[in-house]
Formats: C-alpha cells, sequence, structure tokens
C-alpha cells in the first residue's frame, strides 16, 4: 500500500495537478500569473476528491464530501504547490503528499474510509 501510493495518488496527482498546471519557477511567469493557475489548480485538485468518491471510491463518498476532507486537501494542495513553486522539482510535492496520504490511511483510518461503506 505504501509504494502504490507514492505512485497514486502522490505522483500522478502532483505530475497533473502541479506540474502540467502551474509553470515551471525558471520560466520566469509574473506572480499574478503563478497565482492565477496556482488558484485553478487547487481549485480542481481540491473538486477532484468529491468527483474520486463517485468514480473509483463510492465508500469514501462521505468523506470525500466533508468541509474537513476538503478543507484538508485544500490545504495540502497549497503546501504542494508552494513547495512546487520554491522547489522548481516534481519530487518535493510527491513526497509531501505521499506522506500526508500514508499517515492518512495507515495511522488515520484512511483505507477503511476508502473501502468501507460503514465508515
Amino acid at each position: 500500500m505504501i509504494a502504490v501510493a507514492l505512485v497514486m495518488p502522490s505522483m500522478f496527482e502532483e505530475v497533473v495537478f502541479r506540474v502540467l498546471l502551474l509553470s515551471h519557477p525558471g520560466e520566469g511567469v509574473s506572480p499574478d500569473g503563478q497565482w492565477l493557475w496556482g488558484t485553478i489548480a487547487l481549485l480542481i485538485f481540491v473538486l477532484s476528491h468529491p468527483l474520486n468518491s463517485f468514480t473509483f471510491f463510492p465508500a469514501s463518498r462521505t468523506t470525500f464530501l466533508s468541509p474537513v476532507c476538503l478543507m484538508a486537501a485544500g490545504f495540502l494542495g497549497a503546501v504542494c504547490s508552494l513547495s512546487y513553486l520554491q522547489s522548481g522539482f516534481l519530487w518535493t510535492p510527491v513526497v509531501i503528499h505521499w506522506i500526508v496520504v500514508v499517515i492518512w490511511l495507515l495511522f488515520l483510518g484512511g483505507y477503511e474510509r476508502l473501502h468501507s461503506p460503514s465508515a
């Protein structure tokens, strides 16, 4: 499970929501442009979580639709975006995302919430 979490969601989501949607720090995009694209990427990232509950993890619907989960996803997305924009490296947000997901899955009941309709 730990190795799988590195690829999906961590690597996949960071490539999509950071690398593809945000400009690389070395590209010289204006701060206004970075804020615009950062906001768009963050909104799409947060909205992807309820979408996952309607497609891949129906048992997680209650969790992924909760305001607490959406705020946590927003915070994680913001931290990952800032880490990417500061470092310019894909691996920085991937590792942050991966650590958070592994802690949630293994120690905070995340695995059960994804797979058990009663959670």
